[in-house]
């Protein structure tokens, strides 16, 4: 049903938001080009990790995966960035230093990917217009009730022009 085709053992099939985003949007955006608002969507498939779901588990609230503590400034988060990056890093050379060439191209471009989701996601957390995707409070309250305040659904439709 999410990927237009029968579950298959074989090949892994990318979700239509995979497909959407592979097909329609730019490369050059800040924001991750696939977003899953209030529950986990299928992943990219083969189309791979540039194209798998950024989650947000709670519509109008910034990922609880990537928010700071209040008083976290800027210089900080981008030292925790440094570090991932370090970490990153070093982790693609000590896993592909015993394999030939072919077979480093196939594992660093699956970690490069991985790293450029996650500086993506360190953007939003540190620019302060990047937290302002996720902020429903400057709604007007006519249009906060016309979409529905009690459930996630209607908060989820309201956002999801802001992150898309």
């Amino acid at each position: 049903m999410h990927t237009a085709r029968a579950p298959s053992v074989v090949v892994s099939y990318p979700s239509i938001g995979a497909v959407a985003a592979h097909e329609l949007s730019p490369k050059d955006v800040s924001l991750p080009a696939f977003i899953s608002i209030g529950r986990p969507a299928d992943g990219p498939g083969f189309l791979g990790m540039n194209y798998a779901p950024f989650t947000v588990q709670n519509p109008g609230q910034p990922p609880t995966n990537i928010q700071t503590p209040g008083g976290v400034d800027e210089l900080r988060i981008r030292r925790r960035q440094q570090l991932f990056y370090a970490v990153e890093d070093n982790f693609r050379t000590s896993l592909v230093s015993n394999l030939d060439r072919e077979e480093q191209a196939k594992h660093t471009d699956a970690a490069a990917a991985h790293t450029e989701i996650y500086g993506k996601a360190f953007n939003l957390v540190a620019d302060k217009s990047g937290k302002k995707v996720f902020d429903l409070r400057n709604e007007s309250g006519s249009l906060l009730r016309e979409y529905g305040t009690t459930g996630n659904f209607g908060r989820a439709c309201l956002q999801a022009p802001k992150a898309g």
